[in-house]
């Protein structure tokens, strides 16, 4: 655990995701999964024998087990997409198949907090355009019951808690981590 902590494997949980010694909380879901996503497999490959001769009357074979270990994940995930052009419908898939983890680790006070993971696991990229210039549009949307009520003018909403802010950000940080700095507009459908 500590040689993940020092790759910063858990650098993107919140405070209220750790312990008071800076560990990450294991009663949370999501800093489960993200250890054992973390942790390197090691495996052995397939049986080798190699002959040893004791002297010249008996060859004993021994078993030669060699260790593999499976390389790290790189952690730029999106590089491929960095300077050339890219498939938006690609682009879509990777943003629904991270979203529900981003949205999770930015769940914290006084936003709305992270229990269940219904909230987390309902937000959804629902179209990713190229605008004329070059820039990059995309439209999402999430469980609006009950999860609307938290937007400014509803019954229960609060600039803190919306849940529009949360999901914003987290596409936002995913889409520019993969393209770059190139102008992004988000928006609720």
């Amino acid at each position: 655990m500590a040689e993940m902590m020092e790759r910063g494997v858990f650098a993107g949980i919140t405070k209220k995701m750790k312990t008071a010694s800076g560990m990450p909380d294991m009663r949370f879901k999501v800093n489960k999964d993200l250890y054992n996503k973390a942790k390197y497999k090691e495996k052995t490959s397939g049986q080798r024998f190699i002959k040893v001769k004791k002297g010249s009357k008996k060859t004993v074979k021994r078993r030669a087990e060699q260790k593999h270990v499976i390389p790290k994940p790189s952690n730029n995930a999106g590089s491929s997409f960095k300077n050339q052009d890219f498939n938006p419908l690609a682009l879509e898939a990777l943003l629904n198949g991270l979203l529900p983890k981003v949205v999770a680790s930015k769940m914290t006070s006084p936003a709305l907090n992270y229990r269940t993971g219904r909230f987390a696991e309902s937000a959804e990229v629902e179209e990713v355009m190229i605008g004329q210039r070059g820039g990059l549009n995309v439209n999402y949307t999430y469980q609006k019951d009950p999860y609307q009520t938290f937007e400014p003018g509803f019954a229960r909403g609060s600039t803190y808690r919306d849940p529009r802010k949360i999901i914003g950000e987290s596409v936002r940080e995913i889409a520019q981590s993969m393209i770059g700095n190139k102008f992004l507009r988000v928006r609720r459908v």
